[in-house]
């Protein structure tokens, strides 16, 4: 490797290979000595993030802090480089530093599903308000209305907040957003079943089963809905 990297002063591909194979031994010095080379062939942001990686792993969070900076310097939508920074303002109990980090990024990208989730999973972690948490997610599926992410993520959180409706609500929306997703109805129809609405949710598995007719776990559903119902036979009567 040392010797291909040397040979093509304009390729990097060899560089970066080495680099790995410090970083996996935990030759940091090593791995930083290569970057240097690196950023003599292509500088840029990429470098820097590179290079904040073996600083962060040497704990060293100061100067992976400088480094990411600086990519994020040379190229502001570079998503990775926030990431990191995002871990380190809430390591050093800054979350406000990353909101404002993400909400930057997202006034010049607000169709960005993946800023926006950024930012929800920053504010989840820093023990934002949920209402909060919910603000952001509901961006996200607003800027991204065919995101299944995005709005299972708006699902989840709410079930995990324990409102049980609001989470069905945003299932619903989500299954009137995306009506052949097998995913979005197949949560739709748990949350239905969990709220009592045994009929809707047994309509509900049933389209899974349309749209799976190979699946048995499909038509296990429908029949766990006959269950709730203590509708034994017509249980039977599925398998």
């Amino acid at each position: 490797l040392e010797g291909l990297a040397s040979a093509d002063p304009s390729s990097v591909q060899a560089d970066i290979a080495l680099y790995a194979a410090h970083m996996s031994r935990r030759q940091y010095d090593k791995a930083l000595a290569v970057l240097a080379n690196v950023e003599k062939k292509q500088p840029g942001a990429a470098v820097q993030e590179l290079r904040g990686n073996v600083m962060l792993a040497k704990r060293d969070y100061k100067a992976a802090r400088t480094s990411y900076a600086k990519a994020l310097e040379l190229e502001p939508a570079r998503l990775s480089v926030a990431r990191r920074l995002a871990g380190l303002d809430l390591l050093d109990n800054k979350p406000a530093d990353a909101k404002a980090r993400y909400e930057k990024m997202v006034e010049v990208d607000p169709k960005s599903e993946a800023l926006q989730m950024a930012l929800a999973e920053t504010l989840a972690l820093s023990g934002a308000p949920p209402a909060d948490v919910k603000a952001a997610l509901d961006k996200a599926a607003a800027a991204n209305p065919n995101s299944r992410q995005a709005r299972l993520a708006l699902v989840a959180h709410l079930r995990g907040t324990g409102d049980t409706r609001g989470a069905l609500e945003a299932a619903k929306v989500a299954a009137a957003a995306m009506p052949k997703d097998v995913q979005v109805l197949e949560t739709l129809g748990a949350l239905q079943l969990a709220n009592g609405e045994t009929a809707q949710a047994r309509t509900t598995f049933a389209q899974v089963a349309e749209l799976q007719p190979g699946n048995p776990a499909a038509t296990l559903r429908v029949a766990a809905t006959h269950v709730a119902e203590k509708d034994f036979a017509g249980a039977i009567e599925l398998q």
